[in-house]
């Protein structure tokens, strides 16, 4: 066994044979009577080593989180998309030399529709088996679900789509903010404590520590997000395509108040 540390002097290695051995790192050099470390993870985030070891390395720890996605409930085609996705509809977000970003392939997924240009197909293989298919602009793209960021550039409303992903992410992340920054009321407080008895002082310090790592990665990202928002909202095609449907509403409007009978109540 070796201890972790942020800045570790060895690694292991495994060798053809299978066998595991401990080796220094390249430039490393340890004294006699000093001790040899290794990093648990240099990939993992805070939550992933607090669960996995049961401490949190506030400097060595990557700065990352995931959230799940939360689907639209009126989307009719959201379980071809689920299941053609084969994968859990999450969302990762990083901090990474105090800059936010985010990523999520089925987010650009879930914000499109079949009127623009979205399609599922059942098609039968030769052995008479039925395999759902997805297309996207008439072109099969079954292969390809987790590029729809990709796919949309040369459709004539990608800054639109960009920009529903965009406030899709940025709900997400300000709800999420705003439960990290709510308490428990005492009745909350005392059923938890009654039903699992009183917490550690160090648990509570731990579970103060990530939560303070993650909602630190979080107003970053929505920082990030309120940034790409203002940006798409600035563009010309994205100006045009709102301008274009507050006129159409206006236009609905006025025929709407005509056709509605007046109330004398």
């Amino acid at each position: 066994m070796a201890n972790h540390s942020p800045q570790p002097v060895a690694s292991y290695e495994e060798s053809p044979d299978y066998e595991v051995t401990l080796r220094l790192r390249p430039g490393a050099t340890v004294a006699a009577g000093e001790e040899v470390t290794i990093t648990y993870g240099e990939n993992k985030s805070a939550a992933e080593i607090l669960f996995s070891y049961g401490f949190i390395d506030v400097e060595g720890a990557k700065r990352e989180l995931v959230l799940p996605l939360t689907t639209f409930e009126d989307d009719p085609l959201i379980q071809a998309k689920l299941h053609s996705f084969k994968k859990p509809p999450m969302a990762n977000f990083s901090l990474q030399d105090g800059q936010g970003s985010w990523k999520s392939p089925f987010a650009y997924y879930m914000c499109l529709n079949e009127e623009d240009g979205l399609e599922f197909r059942v098609l039968q293989d030769l052995e008479g088996g039925r395999q759902l298919k997805v297309f996207w602009q008439d072109e099969d793209v079954t292969d390809r679900v987790e590029s729809f960021d990709l796919l949309i550039d040369s459709h004539d409303l990608s800054q639109i789509f960009r920009l529903r992903v965009v406030t899709v992410m940025e709900e997400l992340v300000s709800n999420h903010l705003e439960r990290m920054g709510s308490t428990n009321s005492p009745e909350e407080e005392e059923l938890l404590r009654s039903i699992h008895g009183e917490p550690r002082a160090d648990c509570i310090a731990m579970a103060d520590t990530l939560r303070g790592i993650e909602y630190t990665i979080l107003e970053s990202v929505l920082q990030c997000l309120h940034e790409q928002k203002e940006t798409l909202l600035a563009d010309d095609s994205v100006r045009a395509y709102l301008g274009s449907m507050e006129d159409a509403q206006n236009e609905q409007a006025p025929q709407a108040t005509a056709n509605e009978e007046p109330d004398f109540s």
